[in-house]
């Protein structure tokens, strides 16, 4: 019997509370307005990017305003730094978990298989890798069985996350998987894919 894989889709957007994060600012930025330039510049040094095994952090929410007491700041006259350590910060974080369902959407078709993405993490969809009571190949060709519709560029599938690999600062987190399932019902592909469905830590 064929499951419904719909049912197991999850999303990899996290909000992390109290997550502590480093910077610096220069004596010069110290003013009236610090906070501001504290803000941009973990923006600047965090969004967009991977860090460590906490994921790919997609934005900084809230960010707590440092105290001498609580952030170690250090004042480092000879380079005209000022360091702040430990800043409490709420982010949110794309991380993809191994057994995760997802929705992918196809980008490119290669000889070996398909390529793929959702949000920062990229996929590749192998031969070997596809459910074959669901779909035939043919050809280089991946063809979806209940409607004999051929893949393509912008399909949207259903995929299981098998292997994730993540290395800091790159812009992307990359995953190994297996096709499980096509998907139309445009207001899942929404919820899932094209807006981000949040889980509180």
């Amino acid at each position: 019997m064929i499951q419904d894989n719909t049912k197991k889709i999850t999303s990899c957007y996290f909000i992390i509370k109290n997550f502590e994060l480093d910077t610096y600012l220069e004596n010069d930025e110290l003013n009236s307005n610090f906070m501001s330039s504290i803000v941009k510049k973990l923006k600047n040094d965090y969004c967009g990017k991977c860090y460590n095994n906490l994921g790919f952090i997609d934005e900084i929410i809230d960010i707590e305003k440092p105290t001498l007491e609580n952030n170690f700041i250090s004042f480092e006259t000879l380079n005209a730094y000022v360091y702040f350590k430990n800043l409490k910060t709420n982010l949110i974080v794309y991380r993809p978990q191994v057994n995760d369902n997802i929705i992918v959407n196809v980008v490119k078709l290669t000889p070996k298989g398909l390529n793929c993405e959702n949000g920062p993490l990229k996929l590749n969809i192998t031969f070997n890798n596809i459910n074959t009571e669901l779909f035939d190949i043919g050809n280089s060709n991946v063809y979806y069985k209940p409607t004999s519709q051929k893949i393509d560029i912008k399909s949207f599938l259903i995929v299981n996350l098998t292997k994730i690999t993540i290395k800091q600062n790159l812009p992307f987190i990359y995953s190994e998987c297996f096709l499980l399932d096509m998907i139309t019902e445009e207001s899942i592909i929404k919820k899932y894919f094209y807006n981000k469905e949040i889980i509180i830590n």
